[in-house]
């Protein structure tokens, strides 16, 4: 009987430390057992029938012990996978949140000084959606492996702290240094990232955020939160940086996130409307085309700018829906003003990256143009140099179907971005619109002149028609008309305007149904005298449609 409580601790000892463990326990007290009763045999305490029956006894104890030791090993072995899962990632084998922040709470119960030393580094992918969408998932699991393996190489001595949080997130953790170190180790880690072969290959670049304990925060849990919202900073200011956290930093993220509810809120009202701004053509004065631009008048805030909610939009996916009621309404409205008169009128829509890695996009495009009767020949849709670096070849492939469609297709701000000349030849453009900063400096130096006038020449000869926006001036328009460019946009020709707004504008320029008959024999006579007036200044008393 007491041999039987012999078995509990092997399983206990094959339980936590595996097959071996149980094994080793029951040979050890096995042969404890064998010298205790070979030493009572030598002494004449024991008769050779009785050791004969001890060592029967040992070997059926032994059997159970084996048996024992195998089952607890299965269960050891079930344990240690559900550790696994529960504190390590399974496609990077790096701890996940849960375990690096069980390992800092530790760290700072076990640690000597009242308050240690924390950093954190916050690291994200920049647009890994792209490889994703572009090689497939199995390559993005590579590239997260690759990367995991490449964080493992570069943490220092003094750190072995390294998790990944979920998708392309991932946080280094480096103990018993000061903010400024961990800023200037991120920077060199995410150059060396980015440099790596296999990274390298496919343009990746990383953002990171730093946040160190005590400095930026009062417990250990915060410490990933307040190294994410550096991260989103350094994201917002173009990507492929570093950058420490601020109080402002969650201050403003807080702002964010209130404005992305309220954007919710705003779009099941229906509180955006859209504005057009004209487009007119250098030669002979007349409005060609419109330009739908969104804005949002908030009930309480006002008019908030573009530039703060579009990204949020595209953040949150909700450019999507709203993308497609912005097509639908701008080729009704561009419909609209064809019936009354302006048959020649093309209308003008920006398209979001968003939008167009969807699949049904171009289905989408085509529905609207189904619903509103708007030829394809009059609506043209404007791409940004964002799109063209993000999505490359799906990009390319998707504009050709919308090309295809008979469709129109401009690349809006060139100059603002990568200005790669590439796209001019790869992508299916028929309209290049040149940032406003090239107009607006072309008094400042004669290199901005020359460069002006060169860009023209160069589109020209791809045959390219060319769109000089932000047009404010008499001076601008001249040199416009100077140098051969095609068409122009700013605040000389006509401000946004809403629906209302844009009637006024028109009104005197549709072709009334009474003046047809003779519209051929008067047209050129009519332009000249729009010309003719006191100064030729293209703004809606001289165009003509």
């Amino acid at each position: 009987m007491v041999w039987l409580v012999f078995l509990i601790p092997i399983f206990i000892f094959s339980y936590e430390f595996g097959y071996k463990g149980g094994i080793s326990f029951t040979f050890i007290g096995l042969l404890c057992e064998v010298l205790i009763t070979w030493n009572d045999f030598t002494d004449g305490d024991l008769r050779t029938t009785q050791l004969l029956r001890i060592f029967e006894a040992m070997i059926v104890l032994l059997a159970f012990a084996v048996a024992i030791s195998a089952l607890a090993h299965r269960l050891h072995k079930k344990r240690k996978r559900l550790e696994q899962m529960a504190f390590r990632d399974p496609l990077t084998n790096l701890y996940n949140r849960t375990a690096i922040q069980l390992e800092l709470e530790r760290f700072v119960d076990e640690s000597r000084t009242p308050q240690p030393s924390i950093s954190c580094v916050f690291i994200d992918v920049d647009d890994f959606s792209y490889i994703n969408d572009t090689f497939g998932h199995d390559a993005g699991d590579e590239c997260l492996k690759e990367i995991a393996e490449r964080l493992r190489e570069e943490l220092p001595e003094n750190s072995q702290l390294c998790a990944r949080l979920g998708g392309d997130e991932f946080i280094v953790v480096l103990l018993d240094s000061k903010k400024d170190q961990t800023e200037k180790w991120a920077q060199d880690l995410i150059s060396k990232l980015s440099g790596y072969p296999y990274l390298q290959a496919l343009n990746l670049t990383f953002s990171a955020g730093i946040a160190s304990y005590p400095d930026d925060c009062q417990s250990v849990n915060e410490i990933f939160q307040h190294s994410d919202v550096a991260m989103y900073r350094a994201k917002r200011e173009g990507k492929n940086r570093v950058r420490a956290y601020i109080k402002e930093n969650k201050l403003e993220l807080l702002s964010e996130m209130r404005l992305e509810q309220e954007l919710r809120a705003s779009w099941s009202r229906r509180d955006f409307q859209l504005v057009y701004q004209p487009q007119a053509e250098v030669a002979s004065g007349k409005i060609i085309g419109l330009e739908a631009l969104l804005r949002w008048d908030h009930p309480e805030y006002g008019s908030i700018p573009p530039d703060t909610f579009i990204p949020i939009l595209e953040r949150t996916d909700l450019i999507v829906p709203i993308g497609e009621w912005v097509l639908l309404e701008a080729c009704r409205m561009g419909r609209f003003w064809q019936r009354a008169g302006l048959h020649d009128l093309r209308i003008a829509v920006n398209i979001s990256p968003v939008q167009l890695k969807e699949p049904l996009f171009a289905s989408a495009v085509s529905n609207a143009l189904r619903l509103t009767t708007l030829s394809p020949q009059s609506l043209e849709l404007e791409i940004t140099e964002r799109i063209a670096m993000i999505h490359s070849d799906t990009c390319i492939q998707k504009l050709r179907e919308l090309k295809d469609m008979g469709i129109r297709l401009a690349m809006d701000d060139f100059g603002s971005g990568y200005s790669s000349l590439n796209y001019l030849i790869r992508y299916p453009l028929d309209r290049i619109k040149l940032d406003k900063e090239f107009v607006q400096a072309l008094n400042d130096s004669a290199n901005d002149a020359v460069l002006f006038e060169s860009l023209i020449g160069l589109l020209h000869r791809l045959n390219l028609s060319v769109v000089a926006e932000g047009v404010e001036t008499q001076e601008q328009l001249e040199f416009c008309k100077l140098h051969a460019c095609d068409f122009v946009q700013g605040y000389l020709i006509g401000r946004p305007m809403n629906a209302e707004q844009l009637a006024h504008y028109f009104h005197g320029m549709i072709e009334q149904p009474s003046k047809r008959e003779g519209h051929e024999r008067t047209e050129h006579e009519h332009s000249a005298g729009k010309i003719e007036t006191s100064t030729p200044v293209l703004h809606r008393s001289e165009v003509t449609c």
